[in-house]
């Protein structure tokens, strides 16, 4: 909860927001879904870039105990 707190000293001109969805498959393969911005008369999201998770990456991705 510290480190979250910390966040709040950071202060910027703006801010930039970015959508993401992670897919975990039973096999352990993970992919991570970048979505558009989705518009206020936009009923779908649309997808704009896909990143398979490698192998060395995936401890980042999973829950902590």
């Amino acid at each position: 909860m510290e480190t979250f707190e910390s966040f709040g000293e950071l202060s910027t001109s703006g801010e930039n927001f970015k959508n993401y969805e992670l897919l975990t498959f039973d096999n352990g393969e993970m992919l991570l879904i970048k979505f558009k911005p989705q518009l206020d008369n936009e009923e779908e999201l649309k997808i704009v870039n896909v990143i398979r998770i490698p192998d060395d990456m995936k401890e980042l991705f999973k829950p902590q105990k």
